[in-house]
C-alpha cells in the first residue's frame, strides 16, 4: 500500500472512533444509549445492556485507536528503511 492510503485509512479510522467517542460521552451523559434500528435503551430501564451498548462502543473505539496507531507504526518504520 502506498503512504497515502494508509494515512488515509488512519485519518478516516481516527475520524470514525471521534464520533463513536461523541456518542460515548452524549450517551453516557443522558444514560440513554442508542441502539440499533433507531431503538434506544436507557440506564433506568435496563442496565445491563445500557452498559453492554457501551462497553461495545468502547472496544470499537479502542481498535481504531489501535488500527492507526499499528498502521502509523507500519508507515513510519516503511519511511525508514527507504530513507537508507
Amino acid at each position: 500500500m502506498t503512504n497515502s492510503k494508509v494515512i488515509l485509512i488512519i485519518a478516516s479510522s481516527l475520524i470514525f472512533a471521534s464520533f463513536i467517542i461523541k456518542s460515548l460521552i452524549y450517551s453516557y451523559i443522558n444514560g440513554v444509549s442508542r441502539l440499533r434500528f433507531g431503538r434506544t435503551v436507557s440506564l433506568q430501564e435496563d442496565p445491563v445492556i445500557y452498559w453492554i451498548s457501551m462497553s461495545i462502543k468502547l472496544f470499537v473505539v479502542l481498535l481504531l485507536f489501535w488500527l492507526a496507531i499499528g498502521l502509523l507504526r507500519i508507515c513510519l518504520s516503511d519511511a525508514d528503511t527507504t530513507e537508507k
